[in-house]
């Protein structure tokens, strides 16, 4: 059974994304930023028999984020999905990956890209690093958007 979940869901919904926190980082970061109930923002889960969650689907604007520990079946999201085009899909590939023989699913461009988790310190610089690390403001944006251009992992898209 698939449904709309709400803020009387959180603690499941917390514990379920927490067993994979990292992957998770989005999900949950913007669940306790913005909550249950904007417009832009929107979780539905998908329950087994027991009432035990099953898989996620994370709506955030136009983006989704699927999530599951487990197997779950792509066609309880489909409905959902098909009127999205082209669809914005991102989260751990051997999931994105299953909804790209989705029949009534068009995804957009499939952009793949690589996670990286800091596990300890081996690797760190032995000495500090000296950087001045300040608020930016306005007057900051541009400089900020010329950086993120020279990323080509973050396509910049005018509307």
């Amino acid at each position: 059974m698939m449904r709309k979940l709400t803020k009387k869901d959180h603690e499941q919904v917390l514990t379920f994304l927490k067993e994979e926190a990292v992957l998770n980082l989005f999900i949950i970061g913007d669940i306790e930023a913005f909550g249950y109930e904007t417009d832009f923002q929107e979780l539905w889960g998908v329950f087994n028999e027991r009432g035990a969650l099953k898989s996620i689907l994370f709506r955030f604007h136009d983006a989704f984020i699927p999530y599951s520990k487990g197997e779950f079946m792509v066609a309880d999201y489909e409905a959902l999905l098909s009127s999205y085009k082209p669809l914005k899909l991102s989260g751990k590939s051997t999931i994105v990956e299953r909804f790209e023989t989705a029949p009534r699913i068009q995804l957009g461009d499939k952009n793949e890209m690589y996670f990286c988790e800091c596990l300890n310190d081996t690797n760190l610089p032995s000495t500090p690093v000296q950087e001045t690390i300040k608020l930016a403001t306005l007057d900051d944006v541009e400089r900020i958007m010329q950086l993120r251009s020279n990323i080509v992992e973050f396509p910049t898209r005018l509307n």
